[in-house]
């Protein structure tokens, strides 16, 4: 992910000039011209690093830098204040009040930027380790009703039956949950829950506490069914943070977003590793899907993120466009093509099952496991790189 710098300054062209000098390194910059704005923003935007200026209208620096080192939320986000104040008994106060560098204006931009990527480097959170370590898979629907929650929890068992992890999958997707209703499973508490809190009270351990573990493997995070919480896809800071704090309790999280319904959903398909869009074999819905792959393009996938399209049927391919056909009309290829199974599906509902789960050697199961494979086979290079690295820095 690209890392993200919150600059605090009242000087418009210094905020500029700094601006510049970060986007060049590939940074993404967001900008406050106050102490009130930067405490808002540190919550809301979650930065990778902090440039403040200590001179400002409302509160002084030295005063945020302490507000946000005793927020939980904000306290392990490095801290790089740069000043034209540069007495002694400044930074001395800078660095009392919890600063992790003190930076003197005027100063060339090539030793601010080498300071800022020293500070990146180094100032990784216990936390945010944990959450790096943690490969993201975010399952997107082209339309309402192809198959997104299917492909989520099918992939989360068979992963977690042929290599032992833990796996959580989430339902992003408020008011249009399906879990409860398909697996006669009720929830203690359910996404809709946490996104009615405050910042301050979303926490990893109080979500893990509520999770629903499964008896066939996955750990799950349901969404609620009902239509009135439809309301809450504009939490999206609290959606934000969730799946932050998510992200630190398995090493694998499979994010299930449906038909995506978020205002801003950037914000959150930003934390995944890679994308499934799930389709299916009907002219309007390849359509969609392919508006959908020109959309996402833009947020890296397909390009430095694996982006993977996979059709779901679910009716007789007599009257479905072919896999050919899908891919002219996509200009994309179809990873997998899963098969109308309606007897099964009918049998896995009544037994709250997945469909993958009812039988071994059939069409269908073979096509989940092979999207699985993929899937598998990707985390599994992601776990020897987070390894390699970590064995490295010893």
């Amino acid at each position: 992910m690209i890392n993200k710098i919150l600059i605090v300054d009242d000087e418009v062209e210094t905020l500029r000039l700094i601006s510049i000098a970060l986007q060049r390194q590939g940074l993404q910059i967001i900008t406050a011209n106050n102490g009130t704005q930067a405490l808002d923003l540190a919550i809301t935007e979650n930065p990778s690093l902090i440039i403040l200026d200590i001179m400002m209208p409302d509160i002084s620096g030295f005063e945020v830098v302490k507000r946000l080192k005793k927020n939980k939320n904000t306290a392990d986000i490095p801290v790089l204040i740069f000043s034209a104040r540069n007495q002694l008994d400044d930074k001395v106060t800078g660095y009392e009040s919890g600063a992790d560098d003190y930076l003197t204006k005027p100063i060339h931009p090539a030793e601010l930027v080498s300071r800022v990527k020293t500070l990146l480097e180094k100032n990784l959170s216990p936390d945010k380790k944990e959450e790096s370590k943690t490969y993201t898979v975010g399952v997107v629907g082209a339309a309402g009703g192809v198959g997104t929650s299917t492909i989520a929890i099918n992939i989360a068992c068979n992963i977690t039956r042929q290599i032992h992890t833990r796996v959580l999958v989430a339902e992003m997707t408020p008011g249009h949950g399906s879990f409860e209703h398909f697996y006669g499973t009720e929830a203690k508490k359910t996404l809709e829950d946490y996104l009615k809190l405050s910042l301050e009270d979303i926490n990893a351990k109080e979500i893990q506490n509520q999770l629903i573990h499964t008896n066939f493997g996955p750990y799950v995070l349901p969404a609620s069914g009902e239509l009135e919480n439809i309301q809450f896809n504009r939490s999206i800071e609290q959606a934000e943070l969730i799946v932050r704090e998510i992200k630190t309790l398995a090493p694998l999280l499979i994010l299930d977003f449906g038909q995506l319904c978020w205002a801003d959903y950037p914000r959150l398909l930003n934390y995944c590793n890679e994308l499934i869009i799930v389709t299916s074999p009907l002219p309007g819905i390849i359509s969609k899907t392919s508006d959908l792959i020109s959309q996402l393009s833009l947020l890296e996938f397909d390009s430095t993120k694996p982006l993977n399209v996979v059709s779901v049927s679910h009716a007789r391919s007599s009257i479905s466009l072919t896999m050919q056909e899908m891919e002219d009309r996509l200009h994309h290829t179809i990873s997998h093509v899963i098969p109308a199974a309606p007897e099964q599906a009918y049998q896995a509902e009544l037994a709250h099952r997945p469909i993958g789960m009812m039988r071994s050697n059939d069409l269908i199961s073979q096509q989940i496991a092979n999207v699985t494979s993929k899937v598998l086979a990707r985390f599994k290079e992601f776990t020897d790189t987070i390894s390699g690295q970590s064995k490295s820095a010893l």
